[in-house]
Protein backbone atom coordinates (compact mmCIF):
# COMPACT_ATOMS: atom_id res chain seq x y z
CA UNK A 1 0.00 0.00 0.00
CA UNK A 2 1.57 3.53 -1.01
CA UNK A 3 0.73 6.34 0.40
CA UNK A 4 1.87 9.93 -0.40
CA UNK A 5 5.32 9.51 0.58
CA UNK A 6 6.92 9.84 -2.83
CA UNK A 7 5.00 13.09 -4.06
CA UNK A 8 5.56 14.69 -0.81
CA UNK A 9 9.57 13.86 -1.20
CA UNK A 10 9.39 15.68 -4.23
CA UNK A 11 7.86 18.50 -3.14
CA UNK A 12 9.88 18.65 -0.47
CA UNK A 13 12.93 18.85 -3.19
CA UNK A 14 10.83 21.23 -5.09
CA UNK A 15 10.93 23.74 -1.64
CA UNK A 16 14.46 22.61 -1.06
CA UNK A 17 15.30 23.89 -4.92
CA UNK A 18 13.26 27.50 -3.96
CA UNK A 19 15.60 28.06 -0.58
CA UNK A 20 18.77 27.03 -2.62
CA UNK A 21 20.78 30.41 -2.16
CA UNK A 22 19.13 31.08 1.28
CA UNK A 23 16.54 33.47 -0.10
CA UNK A 24 13.10 32.02 -0.66
CA UNK A 25 13.14 32.40 -4.90
CA UNK A 26 9.42 32.00 -5.87
CA UNK A 27 6.40 33.70 -8.07
CA UNK A 28 6.67 34.80 -11.74
CA UNK A 29 10.56 34.72 -11.26
CA UNK A 30 11.16 31.75 -9.25
CA UNK A 31 11.66 28.26 -9.60
CA UNK A 32 8.49 26.47 -11.25
CA UNK A 33 6.97 23.12 -10.68
CA UNK A 34 6.89 21.43 -13.70
CA UNK A 35 6.94 18.23 -14.61
CA UNK A 36 9.92 18.74 -17.31
CA UNK A 37 12.26 19.43 -13.95
CA UNK A 38 10.88 17.06 -10.99
CA UNK A 39 9.39 14.02 -12.59
CA UNK A 40 12.64 12.31 -12.78
CA UNK A 41 12.95 13.49 -8.56
CA UNK A 42 9.36 11.83 -8.73
CA UNK A 43 10.04 8.40 -10.20
CA UNK A 44 13.55 8.01 -8.29
CA UNK A 45 11.67 8.87 -4.72
CA UNK A 46 9.09 6.21 -6.04
CA UNK A 47 11.74 3.63 -7.13
CA UNK A 48 13.48 3.95 -3.51
CA UNK A 49 9.78 3.57 -1.84
CA UNK A 50 9.05 0.61 -3.37
CA UNK A 51 12.52 -0.79 -3.13
CA UNK A 52 12.92 -0.42 0.43
CA UNK A 53 8.94 -1.55 0.84
CA UNK A 54 10.39 -4.51 -0.86
CA UNK A 55 13.42 -5.29 1.22
CA UNK A 56 10.81 -4.28 4.74
CA UNK A 57 8.68 -7.10 3.23
CA UNK A 58 11.20 -9.70 4.12
CA UNK A 59 12.25 -8.03 7.38
CA UNK A 60 10.19 -6.67 9.59
CA UNK A 61 7.58 -4.51 7.50
CA UNK A 62 9.30 -1.56 8.89
CA UNK A 63 8.82 0.87 5.93
CA UNK A 64 4.71 -0.16 6.14
CA UNK A 65 4.99 0.92 9.87
CA UNK A 66 7.27 4.19 9.47
CA UNK A 67 5.06 5.17 6.70
CA UNK A 68 1.66 4.85 8.17
CA UNK A 69 3.27 6.63 11.38
CA UNK A 70 3.98 9.62 9.33
CA UNK A 71 1.20 9.82 7.66
CA UNK A 72 -0.65 9.53 11.08
CA UNK A 73 1.13 12.42 12.83
CA UNK A 74 0.98 14.46 9.80
CA UNK A 75 -2.93 13.87 9.33
CA UNK A 76 -2.81 14.64 13.59
CA UNK A 77 -0.87 17.53 13.21
CA UNK A 78 -2.90 19.13 10.66
CA UNK A 79 -5.74 18.45 12.75
CA UNK A 80 -7.85 16.11 9.65
CA UNK A 81 -10.02 13.93 10.55
CA UNK A 82 -9.93 10.60 8.30
CA UNK A 83 -13.08 8.51 7.97
CA UNK A 84 -13.66 4.95 6.52
CA UNK A 85 -16.83 5.07 4.94
CA UNK A 86 -16.83 2.01 2.33
CA UNK A 87 -13.51 -0.25 3.20
CA UNK A 88 -14.78 -2.09 -0.21
CA UNK A 89 -13.82 0.82 -1.97
CA UNK A 90 -10.50 -0.31 -4.18
CA UNK A 91 -7.46 2.32 -4.88
CA UNK A 92 -5.07 1.96 -7.92
CA UNK A 93 -3.36 -1.14 -8.62
CA UNK A 94 0.35 -1.32 -8.91
CA UNK A 95 0.09 -1.92 -12.66
CA UNK A 96 -2.25 1.47 -13.01
CA UNK A 97 0.56 3.01 -11.11
CA UNK A 98 3.39 1.54 -13.59
CA UNK A 99 1.55 2.74 -16.65
CA UNK A 100 2.32 6.28 -15.07
CA UNK A 101 6.10 5.60 -15.40
CA UNK A 102 6.40 4.56 -18.75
Amino acid sequence: MLDASFPTATATRYALDQWETGVAVSGKDGIKFTENKYAAWYRAHLRNLLQWEDYSKTRNNSCYQFRQQLLTDALEHAGVTVEIIDESIEGFSIAQFAREDE
